[in-house]
């Protein structure tokens, strides 16, 4: 059961990249950057960055955070297809008394090519942490850091 456990979550984790990163303003002020690759899903990307909010509260002593600010920093890109053709050829000699005689056929197809658009979601949040009794825990928009790595599920 371990086994399959591992395996599922190797397999979510290779399927789609996303990555977030905080960076503090100052000892109570953070932004939290997330990043998700073309296979990403933008609620991913959230879930990540919420995530990566919470461990940045309560690995500095912060019980609360709330959102100050939020950007979408999805980006778009294309990319390119390669294109690869194949052939096969086939070939014969026929000699009579002297004289030859060659056929040949050949075929070739080419596919791919092109070009198709990536969307690699983003998201950057302002954040700012608060000591538990500093603020009513009931405030809106108040986030539980607690509570948010409690309700993460391995992937």
């Amino acid at each position: 059961m371990k086994n399959l456990a591992a395996v599922a979550i190797l397999a979510a984790l290779l399927s789609a990249c996303v990555t977030a990163e905080t960076t503090m303003l100052d000892e109570r002020t953070a932004i939290i950057s997330g990043r998700g690759d073309e296979f990403s899903s933008a609620a991913r990307v959230q879930q990540r960055v919420m995530l990566e909010a919470a461990t940045a509260a309560t690995s500095r002593g912060y019980r609360y955070f709330m959102i100050q600010q939020a950007n979408d920093t999805t980006r778009r890109g294309i990319v390119q297809r390669p294109m690869t053709t194949t052939g096969q050829g086939q070939g014969t000699t026929t000699c009579y008394y002297g004289t030859c005689q060659t056929n040949a056929q050949a075929n070739t197809m080419t596919t791919g090519g092109g070009s198709y658009e990536v969307i690699m979601p983003g998201a950057d949040i302002l954040v700012r942490f608060y000591h538990e009794g500093e603020i009513d825990p009931a405030t809106p928009g108040l986030w539980d850091a607690q509570s948010v790595l409690a309700a993460q599920t391995p992937r």
